[in-house]
C-alpha cells in the first residue's frame, strides 16, 4: 500500500497491519499458514491430500 494512503486511513481511524497481528497468531501458527499458502500458490498438495500428508500443525491449531 502506498504510504500516502496508509497515513490517510490511519488519520480517520484505521489501523495499518498485517494478517498474523490481524488474526493474532503466535510466530509459529503465522510461519505455519506462510508455509500453507506459499505451497498452494505453488500449486503443490491438494486439499483431498491434506489429512494424509503427515505434516502437523502447530499446537492449538487442530
Amino acid at each position: 500500500m502506498k504510504k500516502e494512503k496508509e497515513i490517510k486511513l490511519e488519520a480517520t481511524g484505521w489501523k495499518i497491519g498485517g494478517i498474523a497481528e490481524f488474526l493474532a497468531l503466535s510466530p509459529e501458527e503465522a510461519e505455519y499458514i506462510e508455509n500453507r499458502t506459499n505451497d498452494r500458490l505453488k500449486g503443490s498438495g491438494n486439499a483431498a491430500d491434506d489429512e494424509c500428508s503427515g505434516e502437523s500443525m502447530p499446537e492449538g491449531m487442530n
